[in-house]
């Protein structure tokens, strides 16, 4: 009885009269290679969470240790579910009364240590009928033998009045309380015993009530024979949950033609038999009269290894992946992350969406693609597209708004090549492949938003607008492209979540972008770039292009990762990264001028600035990194004023007015009768010689001729307002001005005089030749009606 000394219980006892604590304060502790495991005993009265665990410990090759430290702190029936668990593991299994204990023994002896005198009698109880739960399942053979002991230790703690045929009577009778038929339930079997070499974990179990074998899945029955179910071993390889709304996928496995196909998909597939069936397409062995049946293995499989199964995330969205783990990003099956313990796994909707990603591939090295490059050393339009494509997954970090760059002129001049360049950055750029990262203009607005919600943080590279359905189509995608949403919907219960995205789009066409449309705003977030991108076309450039075209097709999708990488590892600079760009934005702003245009476009221009200095120092580009501001805002900032809507829409209503000038009073000789279809307006003095301080045009006048420019009435007349373009008579609360038209007095929109003369020049001495406007040197204005032309005359007649 030496051996029972060393385990005496001593601290274990709690002071007389307190209550026990509840299952969830006390729990059964496992040691298993050094790792601690708590059990509750609420959980082994659960026939799921039981069987589970005990796949879980049954599964290990290490030696298990149980700690019964709370044994006496369990009712009956915690306490007996606690002893049949540990019980099961025989001889695999060492069990101590302390965690802390040096010598450990078997059940029945540490369980004898923890009896103890009469002095508390509930404590005193627990403690006998463990033993006596403990004879009957250790030694069920030989209870008399094992009796005995108790009453020795019994007697050891001065405990009088007990007999051992009376203990081997209370042990009997909970051999026969835990019959064979219980041992059966609680009885596991590995799904790896069953079926050697099968995709799941080495303590997968076969859940009760089922058998699984290389024939397949059968229903296992006491009262009937076994039913064949499925024709073909099937199992749940693994878990997944979409980290950005918590939806479960499972993927399944089978064995079908000498080999285990696998198949991922939605949780609530599985579950209903008018979607499980539809698996048939792909061979797993389901009809419509086992559908029902494969749901409930399917179901019992996955409850009974729900803590076993490996769990994994998806999303169905690239780039940065920040829900519930550590900030890491996905560029196509690849990811990236400081650690690799819990990778995220795409899951798209369909095989359109996974075709989609699977553009994000590599081939070749990168070296490989550095030294395709070396040609374009001297191409800084080329250059930019590649820095552009890499700006894409900084966009997040620097909070910097959405941007397009695009490639116009000529045909056969290098644009699709520089578009291949930049799609070579992150994946695939041959458009002609099924899986590419290049793609073209004959798409609809639905597949481009959702393309840009996929391949979020990632670049959006169409080529060639003439492909475009309308240009309807492309003025849209540009706005979608820099707003960065994607059109709202209904669905049949509510509204649809609308798509998000940061990117940027890199584009070619042989007209500039900004010619398909007239969204004012859109068009200061587009860099916009006209003719080769290689130069001057020659032999010599068009040999340079199809060498660097044939070798970003060999060597492609490594630059990208590299550059994340390395963002990843510097995490801890990426406030200083904002600063920068905040930085350098404004000084581009300060460059601006006072051109709100080309203030914003030099935000764009700035994480550009931030991308290349980034490129430079984590991928040994074959160039020197080019001052990007000095290299391109001349010829940046050439189209700016042509971006300015506002100034846009005057100047095309000023051309309008210039061509046609008998439209308006005051400049059309009274002598000829009112113009055909009325007046357009006022343009003269209200006296024969003098002149006006304004272009008036009728209202519905000026919507008609803004219209038919591709510009909006009434947004065009608010920035005039805005700008103070307009004039208005006093007091009047609209910007109106009331003028004289023969024997009217209308309203009329008045554009002021010095802001035509800012945008076409001061007025000229006008020359007349009777009623005849004369001649007018290029460039120069017609007259107004009533000025002076330069033989002393007068244009047209009285007002």
């Amino acid at each position: 009885m030496n051996s029972l000394n060393a385990f005496s219980p001593g601290d274990n006892t709690p002071p007389r009269g307190q209550t026990p604590p509840g299952s969830r304060q006390s729990p059964l502790i496992v040691l298993v290679d050094g790792h601690c495991h708590e059990i509750h005993p609420a959980d082994l009265l659960d026939d799921l969470s039981a069987t589970s665990l005990r796949a879980q410990f049954r599964g290990t090759s290490q030696t298990i240790v149980f700690v019964l430290v709370h044994l006496l702190d369990w009712d009956d029936e915690q306490r007996q579910a606690v002893l049949i668990f540990v019980a099961e593991f025989g001889d695999r299994c060492e069990v101590r009364a302390q965690r802390e204990a040096l010598a450990v023994g078997n059940l029945f002896d540490t369980v004898l240590t923890f009896m103890v005198g009469a002095a508390d009698i509930a404590r005193f109880e627990r403690g006998r009928k463990a033993a006596i739960e403990v004879a009957a399942l250790v030694h069920p053979g030989a209870l008399t033998p094992a009796c005995n002991r108790i009453l020795e230790r019994l007697q050891e703690l001065a405990v009088r009045g007990y007999r051992v045929d009376r203990l081997t009577a209370e042990a009997q009778a909970f051999v026969d309380a835990y019959n064979m038929s219980e041992s059966v339930e609680t009885s596991v079997m590995l799904v790896t015993e069953c079926l050697p070499g099968a995709p799941v974990p080495e303590n997968a179990i076969v859940p009760p009530g089922w058998l699984l074998g290389a024939a397949g899945v059968t229903r296992s029955g006491r009262e009937s024979s076994p039913e064949a179910v499925i024709s073909a071993p099937l199992i749940i390889k693994c878990r997944f949950i979409d980290i950005r709304n918590e939806a479960e996928f499972v993927e399944i496995a089978w064995y079908r033609d000498g080999q285990w196909r696998t198949k991922r998909v939605e949780r609530h597939q599985i579950a209903n038999t008018r979607q499980v069936v539809q698996l048939a397409a792909f061979g797993v062995p389901v009809t419509s009269n086992n559908e029902r049946k494969l749901v409930q293995y399917l179901a019992d499989f996955e409850a009974y290894n729900i803590d076993i199964l490996p769990r994994s995330h998806v999303t169905q969205q690239l780039g940065w992946q920040h829900e519930g783990i550590e900030t890491a990003f996905l560029c196509g099956r690849q990811f990236i992350a400081a650690s690799n313990d819990r990778p995220v796994i795409f899951q798209g909707a369909d095989d359109g969406q996974e075709q989609l990603v699977d553009g994000y591939q590599s081939s070749g090295t990168l070296q490989g693609w550095l030294n395709s490059l070396v040609p374009v050393g001297g191409c800084i339009r080329v250059q930019v597209a590649i820095y552009t494509a890499l700006c894409a997954c900084l966009m997040r970090i620097l909070h910097a708004p959405n941007f397009v760059v695009s490639y116009a002129g000529a045909t056969s001049t290098g644009k699709t090549t520089t578009c291949r360049v930049a799609g070579s950055v992150w994946g695939n750029p041959d458009e002609h492949c099924p899986a590419a990262v290049l793609g073209t203009w004959d798409a609809t607005r639905v597949w481009a938003e959702q393309a840009m919600a996929i391949g979020n943080d990632l670049p959006f590279v169409l080529d060639d607008t003439q492909r475009a359905r309308n240009e309807e189509v492309i003025a849209q995608l540009i706005y979608d492209v820099t707003s960065g949403r994607g059109r709202g919907r209904g669905s049949i219960t509510g509204i649809r979540e609308s798509s998000t995205w940061r990117t940027v789009m890199i584009t070619s066409g042989e007209r500039p972008i900004t010619s398909f449309g007239e969204h004012g705003g859109v068009y200061a977030r587009v860099l916009e770039f006209w003719g080769s991108p290689f130069g001057r076309p020659t032999d010599r450039s068009a040999h340079m292009v199809g060498a660097v075209n044939d070798g970003i097709l060999e060597n492609f999708g490594h630059a990208g990762p590299a550059f994340v990488r390395h963002l990843i590892e510097r995490q801890q600079h990426w406030g200083a990264l904002r600063e920068e760009y905040n930085a350098q934005s404004r000084l581009l702003q300060e460059r601006a001028n006072g051109n709100n245009v080309a203030g914003r476009l030099g935000q764009s221009l700035a994480a550009l600035v931030i991308t290349a200095r980034i490129a430079h120092e984590c991928l040994s580009l074959p160039w020197y990194c080019p001052n990007l501001v000095d290299e391109l805002w001349d010829e940046l900032t050439i189209r700016f004023e042509e971006a300015d809507r506002a100034a846009a829409a005057l100047q095309y209503v000023l051309s309008w007015a210039h061509s046609n000038p008998n439209l308006f009073y005051g400049r059309r000789p009274t002598s000829n009768g009112d113009p055909f279809g009325g007046w357009a307006g006022k343009w003269g003095g209200e006296t024969p010689g003098t002149a006006c301080d304004f272009l008036g045009l009728f209202p519905q006048k000026l919507d008609e001729v803004l219209v038919a420019g591709g510009f909006s009435p009434e947004a065009t007349q608010n920035l005039w307002k805005d700008r103070g373009w307009l004039l208005r008579d006093n007091g009047s609360g609209k910007w109106r001005r009331r003028v004289r038209i023969q024997d009217r007095q209308p309203w009329l929109v008045a554009i002021s005089n010095h802001v035509i003369e800012e945008v076409d020049g001061p007025l000229e001495e006008p020359v007349s030749i009777g009623n005849r406007p004369a001649r007018f040197s290029a460039g120069a204005r017609p007259p107004l009606m009533g000025e002076q032309g330069t033989e002393g005359g007068t244009v047209g007649g009285t007002p």
